[in-house]
């Protein structure tokens, strides 16, 4: 199945609260714009700029601008609360060294805006690419939620105009031996102690995913009844399976998919669904 299309229409949320004037004055005062060529980044090709990455994400802007450039990141990069990344133009390129572990982990409200720019991991790469898993800190039982505007429990995530690619030696994304490592796009909501967590409002569009993935996007628990939006726009090649929903609803998915069967991929699925447990 080269193309495939889920439409599974989502539930309205009540009583959703609109900000005051005072708490986005307040909201919007922190959107100042920073480069991370401010904290030293140089995007040669050449230099190990994760630090200066770690500390722009770390400092009191949430929205961080990478200018055209190919970053070399070694470790994973942490989007918290309401942070925003910003690429430049399609010749922004994040490029991730490590084979483990996550690439760029996102938080409540967490955004990237990828102006068509790519994120490069190795072929060996067995992490997730871009990981979303709620935990406690998103637990609405904390704050109650929509009684109160504020970015710390706005608990969407948005993902536009985004690459998520691999390469080897030879410069192939694809495998030629059946052979995929990690994930695009995870997404999981969990429980931790007994204690349900939540994910709301999952935007993702303009997605191309060209790589020996074993998943391109894996959606997972996103069945409760906080879990609504959950929408999907994306082109992929390579993946070993393509979308995966499992024990999910609310969802919206538009992919199209090509499982490169030329290339020994042994696609298991292009769509994997794993019904709900309840």
């Amino acid at each position: 199945m080269n193309n495939t299309y889920i439409n599974i229409k989502t539930n309205a949320l009540d009583n959703v609260k609109v900000p005051t004037r005072e708490t986005l004055k307040t909201f919007l005062s922190n959107r100042t714009i920073i480069s991370v060529k401010d904290f030293g980044a140089k995007g040669d090709s050449t230099t190990d700029d994760t630090t200066a990455f770690k500390n722009a994400l770390a400092s009191d802007s949430y929205s961080i601008y990478v200018p055209q450039g190919t970053y070399n990141l070694s470790e994973e990069l942490l989007l918290d609360d309401a942070k925003t990344l910003i690429f430049a133009t399609e010749d922004t390129i994040l490029n991730f060294t490590q084979t483990i572990g996550n690439a760029i982990s996102m938080k409540m409200s967490a955004n990237i805006r990828g102006h068509h720019g790519t994120i490069v991991v190795p072929y060996e790469f067995s992490g997730n690419v871009i990981n979303i898993v709620s935990s406690l800190d998103d637990n609405a039982t904390n704050v109650p939620p929509w009684t109160k505007w504020d970015p710390q429990w706005k608990t969407a995530r948005y993902i536009t105009d985004l690459n998520i690619t691999k390469h080897d030696s030879r410069g192939f994304h694809y495998s030629i031996d059946g052979t995929c490592y990690g994930n695009a796009i995870y997404c999981e909501c969990n429980e931790n102690n007994g204690v349900s967590t939540f994910i709301w409002g999952l935007n993702f569009s303009g997605i191309r995913i060209a790589g020996a993935f074993n998943y391109g996007v894996y959606f997972k628990n996103l069945d409760s009844a906080w879990n609504h939006d959950l929408r999907c726009e994306v082109i992929m090649d390579a993946c070993k399976i393509g979308v995966c929903l499992d024990n999910c609803n609310n969802a919206y998915i538009d992919a199209t998919i090509q499982p490169r069967w030329s290339y020994s991929c042994f696609n298991n699925s292009s769509l994997l669904f794993v019904p709900s447990k309840k």
